[in-house]
């Protein structure tokens, strides 16, 4: 089913994002909890809403999950940080160079930020007005 609340940009995403909700893989409410903890703690260093701070820390550990969970599905070794969307190395002929290639390609087309929306979305979390009420009362508290 074609989500309708967000525009995925290409397929690719949209597809990683399906997988990642229908394959069980992955715990996006802890995911989330911890992305919005952060966000408070650890402000942007540009100056934007706090939503868009939650939804980018989101992106970001989304990221790393694909690289220490999907990588390995390529069965090429990749250590944490070594990959760079574009960078896929020399073609060489064992089979994980094709899929590394693949694999490279299809993760720079995710477009992180859009999967953190639709997940934030999906679990009740995006709604920026509330946020951004909420987030001004812990600072109100704090000082």
């Amino acid at each position: 089913m074609r989500r309708k609340h967000v525009y995925f940009g290409n397929d690719v995403t949209y597809h990683f994002y399906c997988w990642l909700t229908a394959s069980g893989h992955l715990n996006a409410a802890t995911m989330i909890d911890q992305a919005f903890e952060r966000a408070i703690e650890e402000p942007a260093p540009f100056e934007s809403q706090p939503l868009d701070t939650v939804q980018w820390k989101l992106a970001d550990d989304l990221r790393g999950w694909f690289q220490e969970h999907c990588w390995p599905l390529s069965g090429a070794e990749l250590l944490p940080g070594e990959y760079t969307p574009g960078e896929f190395g020399d073609v060489e002929e064992p089979r994980e160079a094709i899929l590394m290639a693949l694999l490279g390609w299809a993760a720079s087309q995710i477009q992180w930020h859009v999967v953190a929306e639709a997940l934030l979305r999906d679990c009740g979390k995006w709604n920026p007005d509330q946020f951004a009420v909420a987030h001004s009362h812990d600072e109100e508290g704090d000082a």
